[in-house]
């Protein structure tokens, strides 16, 4: 079969094709879901359908998630049948803007790796945004290393940069996150879960 060369403006991107064989340009990042929050729930999660041997990588970005009662984000990972606890290690730094001062944000043995807070937490009705970069959770033998980004703006005015070592060689199939310090809920904003292959 002859080799046919169309020009970039030849397809409508709005249609659905099927590819075979190899293609190139492809990203390698994929969306695997989107879930917007619009009333209250302390934490929201991901299991097997979405953590699987299908990516090395997971990233989970958060917008403007505000919370009903001050308190913290963090996340936890582990299987569906119970989440990893008391095996984190968080160290980072917090950053108020407009002031010349920041803390450290650090810990051992913590039970969640935290997203916000430690030193001033995240006020009710205070929007977050943020990235979370989970590694390993699939490869047996494997400790777990995280990264994290986040700023909630609005009474505090802070910006966090930090990483949680979880000290667990298991496959992980399911991750937390959300307000699961404090008490409070989460009340409004959207995460989207991505897989990053290779």
């Amino acid at each position: 079969m002859a080799l046919s060369k169309i020009q970039a403006e030849s397809m409508n991107l709005a249609d659905t094709y099927a590819f075979t064989g190899s293609v190139s340009g492809a990203s390698d990042m994929a969306l695997l879901q989107n879930i917007s929050i619009t009333s209250g729930v302390n934490s929201v999660s991901w299991d097997s359908t979405y953590i699987n041997d299908s990516y090395e990588t997971y990233i989970i970005f958060w917008r403007n998630i505000t919370i009903d009662a001050t308190g913290n984000m963090g996340f936890r990972v582990g299987v569906s049948s119970g989440l990893s606890t008391s095996i984190y290690s968080s160290a980072g730094m917090e950053q108020s803007v407009g002031s010349t001062v920041f803390a450290s944000a650090n810990g051992t043995g913590q039970t969640r790796g935290t997203l916000s807070g430690n030193h001033d937490n995240q006020v009710s009705g205070e929007p977050s945004s943020g990235k979370l970069e989970l590694y390993n959770l699939r490869k047996s033998g494997h400790e777990k290393h995280c990264f994290h980004t986040n700023i909630y703006w609005g009474t505090n005015n802070r910006v966090r940069v930090g990483g949680t070592h979880v000290s667990d060689t298991n496959v992980h199939s399911f991750v937390e996150i959300g307000n699961i310090g404090g008490g409070g809920n989460m009340v409004s904003g959207e995460f989207s879960l991505y897989g990053l292959k290779g």
